[in-house]
């Protein structure tokens, strides 16, 4: 089995850290690499601070121009406690925006961020959940919507469809060689000089196994029917090792 990786950023919003912002998209561009962005909609988070990028939704115009896959990243990211011990896939964080609110109330939360969006000239393609913690009541509005082409997490070594979804799986965030499909995920607002040093150094050997979603799933034969005994081995041995730690 060959690979494939994509890119992911998270947390984009008027209140990012426009230097690091500025130092990851240049080595993106660099190497040709077209990551997935995740957008917050409407920040809510006192992690990102009070700051206020006035360029922030012309800036995300030009990533969509790009050819950057623009994905909405919950709606407030406001994270609360809540029971995940049911989430749709197993994890060891019990902080939440979405987990154990109803499809009715996750597909106004929904809508109401992707309203956002496109009414900012962003249309998401992608939706993900902050914290990767989301349920089958998220799975559920994400398929009634209609507004995305696929979620941006799961365990698997291919894209997979599940309950009337598509997944396109990320397991780890640090890039490192692996078979099969991989998104691998940085933080910006947070990111270190050691884990720049560490991507630019994955994208010179392997920038020609980077690809995006879109061309990924323009092949519908890279589109599985199941995450396959790989990722339900994946999942549970990543849970114990996070749950042990």
């Amino acid at each position: 089995m060959g690979h494939k990786y994509i890119f992911r950023l998270d947390d984009a919003s008027p209140q990012m850290n426009v230097a690091n912002w500025d130092r990851i998209e240049e080595l993106l561009d660099a190497y040709d690499i077209k990551p997935i962005v995740g957008i917050i909609p409407d920040n809510r988070d006192p992690l990102f601070g009070d700051g206020n990028y006035g360029e922030f939704w012309s800036r995300a115009a030009k990533w969509k121009e790009k050819g950057w896959t623009i994905a909405q990243h919950g709606l407030h990211h406001k994270i609360e406690k809540a029971d995940t011990s049911h989430c749709f896939q197993k994890v060891v964080e019990t902080d939440s925006e979405f987990v154990g609110k109803t499809v009715s109330e996750q597909k106004e939360m929904l809508k109401a961020g992707y309203d956002i969006m496109a009414g900012n000239g962003c249309e998401p393609t992608c939706f993900f959940a902050p914290c990767h913690t989301f349920d089958g009541a998220t799975v559920d509005a994400v398929r009634e919507l209609g507004l995305y082409d696929f979620i941006s997490d799961g365990y698997s070594s291919h894209a997979f469809r599940k309950n009337g979804v598509v997944f396109i799986p990320s397991m780890f965030d640090a890039p490192h060689k692996l078979i099969g499909v991989q998104t691998f995920i940085s933080h910006p607002n947070f990111v270190t000089d050691e884990e720049l040093e560490h991507f630019e150094s994955f994208f010179r050997k392997h920038k020609d196994d980077f690809t995006t979603p879109a061309d990924l799933l323009s092949d519908e034969k890279n589109i599985k029917d199941s995450r396959g005994l790989y990722g339900a081995l994946a999942e549970r041995a990543i849970y114990c090792i996070r749950k042990m730690r």
